[in-house]
């Protein structure tokens, strides 16, 4: 499937010293979960069979409280190693409170990664990023800014 080749090349853009450490991988449900669940397995593929699974453990969302982490994956990361996985990286919000969860969890916010970072973060997790892909989109205006409205340039949507 797509998402598994996409998933094999983040994993191949990760440092072996990431890679290494990582015990708990866990992404946002909004995008990041999916993606989580396949790093974490594909790690598993490249390791020994004996060396200890590496878990998964999805952040849930709850309409009042936001992001969060069940009972059972906080008491499972608590002391690990997490490596935090989404599929775009616009503001770095998502992954920055993910990281804030995790780490009152206590557990350890080794790296972020993602597919595709689009090189705006405002927010930072505190933790080295690697992306498989980055661009940095052209910027967006409010039509009373827009340089090419006033320069006169025609804009053609679809």
């Amino acid at each position: 499937s797509t998402i598994w080749r996409f998933a094999q090349d983040l994993i191949d853009v990760l440092p072996a010293s990431v890679l290494d450490q990582t015990e708990v991988v866990a992404g946002p449900a909004t995008g990041g979960a999916l993606l989580a669940h396949t790093v974490a397995g594909l790690l598993d593929s490249r390791r020994p069979i004996a060396r200890t699974p590496t878990m998964f453990a999805p952040f849930v969302v709850d309409a009042y409280r936001g992001p969060g982490l069940s009972r059972f994956y906080r008491q499972q990361i608590a002391g690990k190693n997490v490596l935090l996985v989404d599929d775009v990286r616009n503001t770095g919000q998502t992954l920055a409170r993910c990281a804030t969860i995790v780490r009152s969890a206590g557990g350890n916010v080794i790296a972020t990664a993602e597919l595709y970072d689009r090189l705006e973060a405002t927010s930072d997790a505190g933790a080295p990023n690697f992306a498989l892909a980055e661009y940095k989109a052209p910027e967006n205006y409010p039509a009373d800014r827009c340089p090419l409205c006033k320069a006169g340039v025609a804009i053609t949507t679809f």
